[in-house]
């Protein structure tokens, strides 16, 4: 399995943004929200130009507003630009189209002298960068702070992870409407030190502080390659980002290089884009992100009391079930019902008498007002067709099916239960206007719980 690389941005004090005027973004309690006080959820994508080429990948193929349009239209609302720290008045950064498109930017000081980053540390194996000079880091990023000040896209700036005293307020005094944005150590993988230093002193730490974290597949060395997949490969990120209700930035956008590490034409394996920068390189991963795309809770939402989705992370999709039909089956999270994890265990329509029931493994899992052998977190389905079984996928990869649990007993690195890993998310989105009999209308979703959805 290839590896699977993931920004994920975890907003701590920190729907599409419409970006009219200067409309700054600040923070509130773990939100990051607009002028209204409504909640903005980024989902982004890196767009590289921090290489040799010292501009935005890909402009040889497309134009930029070509590649802008193309970013709107995957469902995007975010980019975050990479540049180099010797090129601080970068003009192709200096003509954004973005704004236009409704995309916001974040500009991340990714690397000092142009290049591949990840060729310095294969070579020293080690993160400190010998081109990396401090003055001149913060001259940088008050040049660059200051240059994008009036741009009302640029809605945030990322350090690259150096806080410095009394001068670690070059940003903010710079451009006070951007997001500050700090990052872990090692590799921006570890955020641990905030538990002996606080940051509150901070200028900018009440309404502009934001934390960025990142995951990689070798943050944890060969954990994921050795380790079970359900605790590495892709829907691992995914159940997470859906749980957390996360803020979060893929890489990477391009489909191919410039030049990297001296080649000419590289191809971006992990790009969203292919090498011809117009088609999508894997539409089945897209589909699978795409729920996580518009955010699930927060400021602006409905103020309806929130209700529970099944959120399938290997597929991006979730868990459909009509009271009307007694059907139940994967499909678009935007058609989701409300459910419900109610106190006894059972899975049920929220405000309805119906439950999500097993009848046996191998068959299809049905909508019943008989809940006594209702899907709950473990029992058994008595019968032939008994034991203990798991909410599985069926072969046409929509219908809901139970079969026997896997990797209930370990299993070791070989076990594979990532089909009947479903997630249980709160969601305070509003409910699509599709009737379920009994149960009303289709909902959506968000909360979750780390479990297996098991069956009596």
């Amino acid at each position: 399995m290839r590896p699977f690389i993931l920004h994920v941005f975890f907003f701590f004090f920190l729907h599409g943004c419409v970006l009219q005027g200067a409309a700054a973004l600040s923070t509130s309690s773990r939100w990051i929200v607009d002028d209204d006080g409504s909640r903005v959820k980024m989902a982004c994508v890196n767009w590289a130009a921090h290489l040799e080429g010292v501009v935005a990948e890909g402009l040889s193929r497309r134009p930029l507003d070509s590649i802008s349009k193309k970013i709107s239209s995957l469902g995007f609302n975010c980019v975050r630009l990479t540049w180099p720290l010797f090129l601080a008045t970068n003009d192709s950064l200096a003509s954004l189209t973005l704004g236009p498109q409704n995309i916001m930017v974040i500009l991340d000081n990714h690397t000092s002298k142009p290049g591949w980053c990840l060729q310095r540390l294969r070579r020293q194996r080690v993160l400190w960068d010998l081109y990396f000079d401090p003055e001149e880091w913060l001259r940088g990023l008050a040049r660059m702070a200051t240059l994008f000040s009036t741009t009302p896209a640029v809605v945030a700036m990322s350090l690259r992870n150096e806080l410095r005293g009394p001068r670690q307020n070059a940003v903010h005094a710079a451009n006070p409407n951007a997001l500050v944005i700090l990052s872990g150590l090692s590799f921006s993988t570890d955020l641990s030190f905030l538990r002996r230093r606080q940051l509150d002193d901070l200028p900018f730490a009440r309404r502009k502080l934001v934390f960025e974290f990142h995951w990689y597949a070798f943050s944890d060395g060969q954990a994921w390659a050795r380790g079970n997949p359900i605790r590495s490969a892709p829907p691992c990120a995914l159940a997470a980002a859906a749980h957390l209700d996360l803020d979060w930035a893929l890489w990477a956008l391009q489909g191919s290089y410039y030049i990297r590490e001296g080649t000419a034409g590289v191809e971006e394996v992990y790009g969203l884009l292919s090498s011809d920068w117009c088609s999508i390189r894997n539409a089945t991963f897209l589909q699978r992100i795409s729920a996580l795309q518009s955010p699930f809770l927060g400021p602006g939402l409905p103020s309806s009391p929130p209700y529970q989705i099944i959120f399938h992370p290997a597929s991006g999709l979730c868990l459909l079930g009509s009271s009307r039909a007694g059907s139940v089956r994967l499909g678009r999270c935007t058609e989701t019902e409300a459910w419900s994890h109610t106190a006894e265990g059972t899975l049920a329509l929220r405000d309805t008498s119906s439950c999500l029931r097993a009848e046996g493994a191998g068959k299809q899992a049905r909508i019943s007002t008989q809940c006594g052998g209702a899907m709950h977190l473990a029992s058994q389905v008595p019968g032939d067709g008994g034991g203990t079984v798991c909410l599985d996928v069926g072969a046409d990869g929509t219908t809901a099916i139970t079969n026997p649990c896997e990797c209930l007993t370990g299993g070791g690195g070989a076990c594979e239960p990532e089909r009947q890993w479903f997630r249980i998310v709160s969601s305070a989105r509003p409910i699509a206007a599709k009737s379920s009999a009994a149960a009303g209308d289709w909902g959506y979703l968000k909360r979750v719980e780390a479990f297996d959805v098991l069956s009596s």
